[in-house]
């Protein structure tokens, strides 16, 4: 059976992403706060109009964004993950990155100009691939 879901193989890329995506989602809900101001409330009580209720939510939200945004802002400080920290795991090579290099040098090696025996191939992929895993 054929997975539905990706693993997380870059999880500071992935947390770093999702910061980013709670951050957008809270601008967006500043931007319906500010339009806030031009909507006619009547907040009375019991009798409270369905604009009065949207306004409410509105408020909901945003305070939720915000309150998440903070959480997640206050993790990632607290993890060290820094603008150096997501730039190091940024540059790192993926791991379908490693296997196109590993790829890639072992088509080499069992190329027939460069003469290698079928065990020599064999043995120089296993230490490209030891030497792939120890960089990363």
């Amino acid at each position: 059976m054929k997975e539905l879901v990706e693993p997380v193989t870059d999880p500071v890329a992935y947390y770093a992403r999702l910061a980013g995506e709670m951050w957008a989602f809270k601008e967006l809900a500043a931007q319906q706060m500010e339009e806030l101001s031009s909507w006619e409330l009547t907040l009375t009580g019991p009798g409270d109009s369905l604009l009065g209720e949207q306004a409410r939510a509105v408020i909901g939200v945003y305070q939720a964004a915000v309150a998440q945004c903070d959480r997640t802002l206050g993790n990632m400080v607290r993890l060290g993950l820094d603008a150096k920290a997501l730039q190091v795991a940024q540059e790192r090579p993926s791991r379908e990155a490693a296997a196109t290099v590993l790829a890639a040098v072992q088509a080499a090696a069992a190329d027939p100009e460069v003469g290698m025996t079928p065990a020599q191939v064999q043995a120089f992929g296993a230490a490209v691939r030891k030497a792939l895993e120890a960089a990363s």
